[in-house]
């Protein structure tokens, strides 16, 4: 929310609106809205979900990044791994 406001001031001072980023500011604060609308059961749910994709987020990542390291990963600009 503070993130939607900081982003609209932004904005507004740098007058550079346009229509796109108000109609994605408008349904983000709508989820919002009825996010924080609902009885305390739902929302309990919600955050139990979200927190999950949240850590189910971060273990992937730390599971790919050690991928990653431990089977010498490259790209075109090189080695991006440990050379072990």
């Amino acid at each position: 929310m503070a993130d939607l406001t900081r982003g609209r001031l932004v904005h507004a001072v740098l007058d550079t609106l346009d229509a796109t980023m108000d109609a994605i500011a408008l349904i983000v604060l709508g989820i919002l809205l009825v996010m924080n609308l609902t009885a305390v059961k739902h929302f309990g749910e919600m955050e139990f979900w979200f927190a999950l994709i949240k850590v189910i987020a971060i273990v992937s990542l730390i599971i790919i990044g050690l991928i990653m390291i431990l089977t010498g990963f490259t790209t075109n600009a090189g080695c991006t791994a440990l050379k072990i």
